[in-house]
């Protein structure tokens, strides 16, 4: 039990790294301190809190699909970055665009608002979670 809350703390630690690295929006500030306290948080929402969630709105969760379940997990980030202010600053962003020449894919530069921020994060942080524990 320690060895697997102590696996998802370090997860979870190195998903927040990540995501302050690929979102310019998502800023973890302090020192180290802070993001294990944010870790510890976040293990807790998403392991204790959102099962809980999921089970509660499970009829509105299969009626639209699994769909829903984006929108729950957004929400427990955002209850979870609630309780850490003082570690965390999420602001809207610019996204510069990209394109790919051969097929003539491109995305045009966007405004990415605190919403769209916090939505990519969580996804984000769950991706990266779910890779570290497929690999370890």
């Amino acid at each position: 039990m320690i060895k697997h809350i102590t696996r998802k703390l370090v997860f979870y630690s190195v998903a927040l790294l990540v995501v302050e690295w690929a979102i310019p929006g998502f800023i973890i500030k302090g020192p180290l301190l802070g993001l294990l306290i944010a870790a510890g948080v976040f293990t807790i929402a998403f392991n204790l809190v959102e099962p809980i969630i999921r089970l509660i709105l499970l009829p509105i969760n299969l009626i639209t699909m699994g769909l829903f379940s984006i929108l729950i997990h957004a929400a427990v980030f955002w209850a979870a970055l609630q309780f850490l202010t003082r570690y965390f600053t999420i602001q809207q962003w610019q996204f510069s665009g990209w394109s790919w020449g051969p097929l003539g894919i491109t995305i045009a530069p966007m405004e990415i608002g605190v919403v769209a921020t916090m939505i990519v994060a969580a996804m984000l942080v769950s991706f990266c979670v779910a890779v570290f524990e497929k690999i370890v």
